[in-house]
């Protein structure tokens, strides 16, 4: 699952953090703030760590 992620795991798990525990999730915008990431890759994040 977290094999040849180029982001940091520590920032994987963070990231995954900050959309689980938010109420009905974490926009990328604000996802991409927090983390300081670009919106491309906290979107693509948000989507990846909202699956089933």
């Amino acid at each position: 699952m977290f094999h040849s992620r180029k982001l940091a795991f520590t920032d994987l798990l963070a990231g995954i953090l900050l959309v689980v525990n938010g109420a009905k999730g974490l926009s990328a915008v604000h996802l991409s703030r927090n983390l300081d990431l670009q919106f491309k890759t906290a979107f693509v994040l948000a989507h990846w760590s909202a699956r089933p």
